[in-house]
């Protein structure tokens, strides 16, 4: 039997369904554990077959992943955005910023912008209405797109090519820009923040 972990139905943040079969729930209190048999029955009315519903939560999962990377990179951009224009702004009013450390910065914020000009703005042949991030009615930015795709996927039948390909070429949007950041964060950021440790400047996190 496997564990018990179907969720709140529909993909929601509590993840996939549970498919048909015996699950086992436990549930740990006060150094206790405690144990009850769980059975997830078919329903026949719904004229889904177990290939279809293991497509829908294989998929599913998958949608669930992206989105959480794709969430974790906008808060990584945000957030060290926000640390380097306070940086810009410490740098100019400090006597020990000197040319290297400003060209280390402007590197930084020049490949952190890179993203963001993908990132933070509409794919292509989407349209051009937004509302603020992440809250788009329609289309929306890549970020947008990425964020709420678990919601093609939140069916229990079969996926749409449709929302396939979709999700594909989210991933093919989104994992160029996470490679970019892993670059920004172990080299040039490091290289950064070594200047500035050398200077007595604080560091950026």
């Amino acid at each position: 039997m496997a564990g018990f972990g179907g969720g709140r139905g529909r993909g929601m943040a509590g993840g996939p369904w549970a498919l048909p079969g015996e699950y086992k729930a436990v549930l740990d209190v006060n150094g206790k554990t405690y144990e009850k048999p769980a059975v997830v029955l078919e329903d026949e009315l719904q004229a889904i077959s177990m290939e279809e519903r293991r497509l829908a939560q294989k998929y599913l999962r998958e949608a669930q992943d992206l989105s959480q990377r794709g969430r974790e990179l906008l808060q990584a951009t945000d957030s060290l955005s926000k640390q380097l224009d306070d940086l810009r702004t410490a740098l100019a009013a400090s006597k020990q910023a000197d040319r290297e450390v400003m060209d280390a910065h402007k590197n930084v914020k020049d490949k952190l912008d890179s993203i963001k000009s993908v990132y933070f703005v509409s794919p292509p042949g989407q349209t051009g209405y937004r509302r603020p991030l992440l809250t788009a009615f329609r289309g929306g930015t890549t970020a947008e797109l990425v964020n709420g795709i678990a919601g093609s996927f939140s069916g229990m039948g079969a996926p749409t090519q449709t929302a396939i390909d979709q999700l594909n070429d989210l991933r093919a949007a989104l994992e160029p820009q996470l490679a970019k950041m892993k670059e920004i964060q172990d080299k040039d950021l490091a290289e950064l923040n070594r200047l500035l440790a050398g200077k007595g400047i604080p560091y950026v996190k």
